[in-house]
């Protein structure tokens, strides 16, 4: 018999902590904006394909558990059509890639701390589109939020130019790289 161990917040480094993304999640008042926070962070998605999600890509049915996520939109996939000698370099390949589109399909536990404002945010929506802003104002509510916060980021080990970052350099991607360290 195979017994698996659940992960506590104290076994991962790095990860920032429910209390830290809570915070960020409500430093901002618009259920919008917290609805944007918390699916990005439930979803680990990068900001295009959080943009690109309608309401239809949540079963809420499937299971009493779970949220699943269904045909996600995996957008940063490439396939090489043709790799050939790069002639300036005088050295390497010159690689030729063409975007590929592919899905996803996963699930969300209902009890994590911020499905409450994407399940709030999956209610209010007055469209099937969930998001109807593009990646310029994503960064600017996100780093907004972080200003209105004013606190750095727990146990982070994300880092540019060797220095830890700040509460204002919150960008997009790393609510993406606080999922996969939870």
């Amino acid at each position: 018999m195979i017994v698996l161990k659940e992960r506590t917040i104290d076994e991962v480094e790095g990860f920032c902590g429910w209390d830290f993304l809570i915070s960020l999640t409500e430093a901002l008042d618009s259920p919008l904006y917290q609805g944007f926070m918390a699916t990005l962070f439930e979803t680990g998605g990068r900001v295009s394909e959080v943009l690109e999600l309608n309401k239809k890509h949540f079963n809420l049915e499937l299971h009493p558990a779970v949220i699943v996520v269904e045909r996600m939109p995996v957008l940063k996939r490439f396939e090489v059509v043709e790799k050939t000698p790069d002639l300036q370099k005088k050295k390497g390949f010159r690689w030729t890639t063409k975007k590929l589109r592919d899905y996803r399909y996963f699930p969300i536990r209902k009890g994590e701390a911020l499905v409450p404002y994407l399940l709030n945010w999956l209610k209010a929506a007055p469209s099937e589109k969930l998001f109807d802003f593009d990646r310029f104002q994503a960064l600017k509510m996100l780093r907004f939020a972080g200003k209105l916060l004013n606190k750095p980021i727990p146990l982070t080990r994300h880092k540019r130019e060797n220095r830890p970052l700040k509460s204002l350099e919150i960008f997009p991607h790393l609510l993406r790289a606080e999922r996969a360290s939870q």
